[in-house]
């Protein structure tokens, strides 16, 4: 799941969800959710200039598509 990230405060993170859980009924994109930093496996963080950090998982993508 995709979370675009609306608050980070010390190991908890609020945000929206931007997708639809297939195994979670009930959940739609668009709801607020909120998790704790430990689970989080991926991110992208997009700085003012243009560069971004993290992001494993296109790298990985990347790779399996070659």
């Amino acid at each position: 799941m995709w979370i675009e990230v609306v608050r980070w405060e010390g190991e908890k993170i609020y945000g929206i969800l931007m997708n639809e859980p297939h195994y979670i009924p009930g959940l739609k994109s668009g709801a607020r959710v909120e998790t704790n930093e430990g689970v989080v496996f991926d991110y992208i963080h997009e700085t003012p200039d243009g560069k971004s950090e993290g992001n494993q998982t296109g790298k990985i993508m990347q790779k399996i598509n070659r």
